[in-house]
């Protein structure tokens, strides 16, 4: 019986992949014409400069060879596109990130340091 479960998973699961495919094929003819010869541009920039994509609703790093692959249903026309998507170094994201990070680090320690001292100040008072 495990077989035939796995049997039935793995068909299942094909199925929904073939089911994504032509729904993500529906979508993508059913889009601007226009905005997507857009979309080639920013990446075709971005690539030009060595930059990459965020998407900030998604909060996603895209290269501009994947942002042209990606599906991009969302987006209804230019200003979307212009609100929601951005250019940047991939370097320099991640030295704001890795900066993010340390601050926040050094937050959650003194936040941490607070509260073993005042757990020790507590129990000595008791």
């Amino acid at each position: 019986m495990p077989d035939q479960n796995r049997s039935n998973n793995f068909k299942e699961q094909l199925e929904k992949e073939r089911r994504e495919a032509a729904a993500l094929a529906e979508r993508k003819s059913k889009q601007n014409p226009d905005l997507r010869l857009y979309y080639q541009r920013v990446a075709e920039d971005a690539k030009r400069r060595n930059l990459w994509i965020f998407d900030k609703v998604e909060k996603t790093w895209y290269t501009p060879e994947e942002f042209l692959e990606k599906d991009i249903k969302e987006f209804v026309d230019y200003t979307q596109v212009l609100m929601r998507i951005t250019t940047k170094d991939p370097i320099e994201a991640l030295q704001e990130g890795n900066k993010k990070l340390m601050d926040f680090f050094a937050r959650v320690m003194k936040y941490e340091r607070q509260k073993e001292k005042d757990k020790l100040s507590a129990s000595v008072r008791t």
